[in-house]
């Protein structure tokens, strides 16, 4: 733990160190230009260079001075890296630069000359070296009108790498001519064109009456509401109705949106690579119309390979944003949406995710998905209330599922199958889950079996009495340990006390005639013996391990002969061996019960056996004697939990409950009803009330909701992404038998 701190603080440690150093660099780099800015000026921008630095301006939003300064120095690039996303700065004499067109493979290693106007936080560079700003936007868009047929153009030549500079210079330069936008007219949106820009999804609408409904039926599960249940939870499912009512009803036409200036304009198309001006390791493209008017091309049509760059092409813009409506005579934004109607499938993304979270939510907040479906079912049939004085006049006319009963009365704990958990049997012991009234009565036998059997369950074969010496010594120990706790609990896990134990030769004899009358296992009870005692006797002045039975047994016959069969055993020894002889006395005892429990279950016969789910607080029984069988809980966790070393006790506790009639009250709504020859079987839900029925109906409203919402959009989701696909796939093929927009168009 302490290394992964100490680790942790390092780490903490290196961020703020390279944080702080990056702060420092960037500090330096605004005291360097602000040094810059007191430099002498060279002469002013030409028209030409002023014409090349546009589309920075246009694109970028920098403004700058016309004023030409020098700079000199080393190149370097700096920055910071968060969370994988690097922001670097390239810096020329510690100056920030901002490098244009292809300014960057005309660097060198170690000294640069520069040309440099001024904007408010760089440098932006003029000329370098070889480089001019002039050439620079002559190179670039050749290369793009060279790759027009692309997606988009490759990087210049040399960008990438200094050492092509000279290959660059090398290659005759057509200077492009400055070319005037023509604004041939100004007109207003249509209605189509206005459609385009309006939003047409209403998923936020309708996720959140989904998410509002789920919300109200949660609450309606879990919180006390008293008599607002029934109206939030019909409220929530007026909802759910409205927002699926929203998603398929045929939207209304939106109101027409003011319409917005367009232009008719006519220029060359170019294509300009840019460098980022807060980041020098991004570089974005950005179409624009001459020199100075940027427009926004639609991201389909710029990777359609169609477009005409550097030759004059006339579209229509949105005069606001440059956004391109039309371009030529047959590419027209309208006229897709006309014939390849948008397929839009993110609300099924939206609806799907609130589906999914909600059947997630409603999964976590049931208390059982069938029984909250169950309970919710028999709410909604609902029927009468059954309260009959006698379990005849209730077999009579047994009671429907839904119907509430009533009862009181006296019956029988309804015997069961109760497995053993240490042993491969089962036997007959009350459940009072179960109750049987007006059945016939039941009751348990005694046992029969040999008296050395019971000797070696109850473990009465030897006698015991305390060790007066030890207990004294213990007490002597104790005190002086003084009042601390911990001190005389050590000593009391050392110190246990003795017990002196007479007539161990009884042992063997018990252990005898129970083998002789069939008890099985003998050899592993007398090997549990031996291993236990591990006991050992002088013999002729040598010590004599007894390590089997015919030995320990011989030498205990023996010291009853001599009349020394008492000896000073720990406590915690006595009970093991007690424990040992118990669970095999139990086992016998458990296999002689199992073969009664066929005969005891069928003599269960007549009345109505009333019955509760084992999960539910209470249960039918809740009258019972606390004397004679505690709480209904306590006898359904005890059940669970039958051993061979307990089982005779278990059997002479259910003989006394059996015995005794059991007074019962019974509260509930029937959940399940079977009849067969054994009688009329009701299950009762006694934690049904009205307001665990509402709860559990709206749990399950929930997540049937949930459910058909997350199935329902998952299977339009598929259906919307295939017909995205073909659409854009005709779409891309429309494009293709388009001629190339321009003049000839």
């Amino acid at each position: 733990m302490t290394f992964w701190i100490i680790l942790k603080l390092v780490l903490i440690g290196l961020a703020l160190f390279s944080y702080l150093s990056y702060k420092s660099r960037r500090s330096d780099n605004h005291g360097a230009l602000a040094q810059l800015r007191e430099a002498p000026v060279l002469r002013t921008l030409t028209p030409d260079e002023a014409l090349a630095l546009e589309p920075l301006r246009v694109a970028g939003g920098l403004s700058w001075a016309p004023e030409v300064r020098a700079l000199r120095g080393r190149f370097s690039r700096h920055g910071i890296e968060v969370n994988g996303a690097q922001t670097l700065h390239d810096t020329l004499g510690n100056v920030e630069v901002l490098l244009p067109y292809d300014a960057l493979a005309f660097l060198h290693d170690d000294d640069n000359d520069a040309e440099v106007v001024l904007s408010a936080k760089q440098a932006i560079v003029v000329r370098l070296n070889g480089f001019t700003v002039v050439d620079g936007r002559a190179r670039t868009l050749q290369q793009a009108s060279a790759h027009g047929d692309d997606d988009l153009p490759p990087p210049l030549s040399g960008q990438n790498d200094p050492a092509d500079a000279d290959a660059t210079l090398s290659r005759p330069v057509q200077q492009i001519a400055e070319t005037p936008v023509e604004i041939r007219e100004r007109r207003v949106e249509t209605p189509e064109e206005a459609t385009l820009r309006q939003p047409t999804s209403r998923v936020w609408k309708m996720a959140g009456l989904w998410v509002l409904a789920f919300v109200l039926m949660l609450v309606v599960a879990n919180a006390d509401l008293g008599g607002a249940r029934v109206p939030l939870l019909l409220a929530a499912l007026a909802m759910a109705g409205a927002a699926v009512w929203w998603q398929w009803r045929r939207p209304a036409p939106a109101a027409p949106a003011k319409p917005l200036a367009v232009n008719r304009v006519h220029g060359p198309l170019r294509l300009v690579e840019l460098p980022n001006p807060t980041n020098a390791a991004l570089r974005t493209y950005h179409y624009f119309l001459g020199d100075a008017l940027q427009v926004q091309m639609p991201a389909h049509w710029q990777h359609s390979g169609r477009l005409p760059l550097g030759q004059p092409v006339e579209m229509e813009i949105l005069a606001t944003s440059g956004e391109v409506l039309a371009m030529g005579s047959a590419w027209s934004q309208v006229d897709e949406a006309r014939r390849f109607p948008a397929v839009r499938w993110g609300q099924h993304v939206v609806l799907l995710t609130v589906g999914l979270v909600a059947l997630l939510a409603a999964l976590l907040n049931s208390h059982g998905v069938i029984d909250d479906m169950a309970l919710a079912w028999q709410g909604v049939r609902g029927g009468e209330t059954r309260s009959d004085a006698t379990a005849a006049s209730l077999a009579q006319r047994p009671p429907r599922g839904g119907d509430r009963v009533r009862l009181r009365g006296e019956g029988q704990c309804e015997l069961a199958l109760t497995p053993l958990q240490d042993i491969d049997a089962a036997i007959v012991l009350p459940d009072c889950s179960r109750v049987r009234w007006g059945g016939t009565p039941v009751s348990l036998p005694g046992l029969q079996m040999p008296a050395a059997l019971l000797s070696l369950y109850r473990g009465d074969y030897v006698s015991v009495r305390e060790d007066n010496m030890s207990a004294m010594l213990r007490l002597l120990m104790l005190q002086q340990a003084g009042a601390d706790p911990y001190a005389q609990a050590a000593l009391s896990a050392r110190h246990s006390g003795g017990k002196i134990v007479s007539g161990m030769g009884n042992l063997v004899g018990v252990v005898e005639q129970a083998c002789a009358a069939g008890l099985e296992d003998c050899d592993a009870l007398k090997r549990g013996i031996v291993d236990e005692l591990a006991a050992t006797a002088d013999v002729d002045g040598r010590e004599l391990a007894l390590d089997s039975w015919p030995l320990l047994a011989r030498e205990l016959r023996r010291a009853v002969e001599e009349g020394n069969d008492g000896m000073l055993m720990p406590s915690s020894q006595l009970s093991a061996l007690q424990d040992i002889t118990r669970r095999h006395a139990g086992t016998a005892i458990a296999r002689q019960l199992q073969t009664l429990a066929p005969q005891l279950l069928s003599l269960q016969q007549g009345g109505v056996v009333l019955a509760t789910p084992h999960e539910q607080q209470g249960g039918v029984v809740l009258a019972t004697p606390h004397d004679l069988r505690g709480d209904a809980d306590a006898v359904r966790h005890d059940a669970a939990d039958v051993r061979a070393e307990s089982v005779l006790d278990r059997w002479e506790q259910a003989m006394t409950t059996l015995a005794t009639p059991v007074p019962f009250t019974v509260d509930g709504l029937v959940v399940g009803r079977h009849e067969d020859a054994a009688g009329l079987r009701l299950e009762v839900n006694t934690d049904a009330d009205q307001r665990r029925i509402v709860a559990a109906a709206a749990s399950t409203l929930a997540l049937l909701l949930a459910s058909a919402l997350a199935l329902g959009q998952a299977v339009l989701l598929c259906r919307g992404v295939a017909r995205a696909r073909a659409r854009r796939r005709a779409l891309d093929a429309d494009m293709q038998t388009r001629p190339v927009p321009g003049l000839a168009s």
